[in-house]
């Protein structure tokens, strides 16, 4: 009797219990105060939407707001908008201040920081100032702001809208602008700010690399052109550039044949018959001319050179290795031009550093044979045309 007792209060009280519970939860849910991203995200809201009316004098008071909310673990605005609102309310001075006090350790706070969740203001504010950017300068230029400050406040808005232009070399422009600033500037307060966020020009750096395959045509001359014909070489060549000085290790091996028969131990070599030659060379350049159509350097340096019978010859008469001149020295000098591929007109702040080129050399090289071998004078002269890519970093200036 008790427990069906028990069982019939339990079963009245229950929905009493669910229903008091639910208003406490209500009575919570309006009494809940707001988490601060969440009136951040409605405040952002609110300025875009007196933004979008107009009303201006709003959407300062909604500004001042939201950078009152800020704190060390949430940001209000990305600095763009933010900068984007001062020149829409005319808070020059206010901007000017930012920009001054902009450094690398403020920039690491706002990282820091939590962002706005993304929304559609500084699309607005972007797209509205580039519709109005001259409405917006005349503002800049008619207030009471004091010369810098209108200045600076004016090359800030042209960087913001940079992309917006749709011109490669707006940035120049920027450069130039920035320049004339820091040079007539008196108070330098800017200097720093204009350095590392307005002006941007890249130089490159100094040292480069670069890789060429490449074939011609090789002229004996002498005593060595009665015995050896002329030859067609094909090698590779790799590069190290320093500033204007180019390092060039190359490797070409020609084939070709004799023009007269040839006398070894156990027999004679006929006229005709294939020879090949091999020189390595290492050489050292340095560029009189170097735009964005041609490099033309002339070098000189060292190598060796070696004629003897092709390998498949000497396979089958290991006796034809005594024809082989050995390697010997070899100075060489010439001249390249490079013809270079890609733009011919770059903007200024970014330098044409790496490129596809064709290569025509021009090498005079002067074996030492004779002293080795009597009646084997003579040098040669040789013409390649080469296929390569150079690769040159580049840093902020």
């Amino acid at each position: 009797m008790f427990k069906k007792a028990s069982t019939i209060i339990i079963f009245l009280f229950t929905p009493f219990v669910s229903f008091c519970q639910s208003a406490n939860i209500e009575k919570e849910i309006h009494q809940y105060k707001e988490s601060k991203p969440v009136m951040i995200d409605k405040a952002r809201t609110m300025l875009l939407d007196m933004f979008s009316k107009g009303d201006l004098a709003k959407v300062k008071e909604i500004k001042d707001f939201l950078l009152s909310a800020e704190d060390e673990k949430f940001n209000s605005f990305f600095l763009a908008e933010y900068w984007f609102i001062l020149c829409w309310t005319q808070e020059y001075n206010e901007l000017c201040l930012s920009l001054q006090n902009l450094d690398s350790a403020k920039i690491e706070r706002y990282k820091q920081r939590s962002w706005p969740k993304q929304d559609s203001l500084y699309t607005r504010l972007y797209r509205a100032s580039m519709e109005n950017e001259l409405f917006l300068k005349q503002l800049i230029n008619e207030s009471d702001a004091d010369k810098e400050c209108r200045e600076i406040a004016a090359l800030t808005l042209d960087k913001l809208l940079i992309e917006s232009k749709n011109n490669p070399y707006a940035q120049d422009s920027i450069n130039e602008k920035a320049d004339n600033f820091l040079n007539n500037s008196e108070s330098k307060r800017y200097n720093d700010y204009i350095k590392k966020h307005i002006r941007y020009k890249l130089i490159a750096k100094n040292w480069s690399a670069s890789v060429e395959f490449f074939s011609g045509y090789g002229m004996l001359t002498g005593k060595l052109s009665n015995t050896y014909r002329n030859f067609l070489p094909i090698g590779v060549g790799i590069g190290i550039g320093y500033k204007n000085a180019d390092l060039s290790i190359r490797a070409l091996n020609g084939n070709h044949k004799t023009n007269k028969d040839l006398t070894y131990s156990t027999g004679i070599y006929t006229k005709g018959s294939k020879v090949r030659i091999f020189i390595p060379e290492i050489t050292l350049g340095y560029s009189i001319l170097n735009n964005n159509y041609l490099k033309i350097s002339p070098f000189g340096g060292i190598g060796l050179s070696d004629i003897r019978a092709t390998t498949d010859q000497t396979d089958k008469v290991p006796e034809l290795k005594e024809l082989s001149t050995g390697y010997s020295t070899m100075y060489v000098a010439g001249l390249n031009i490079e013809v270079k591929f890609g733009p011919k007109k770059m903007p200024e702040f970014m330098p044409k550093t790496n490129y596809s080129y064709l290569n025509v050399r021009y090498s005079y090289g002067m074996p030492q044979f004779e002293k080795k071998y009597a009646g084997m004078h003579g040098n040669f002269h040789y013409i390649t045309i080469g296929h390569g890519s150079m690769s040159r970093g580049t840093h902020r200036q």
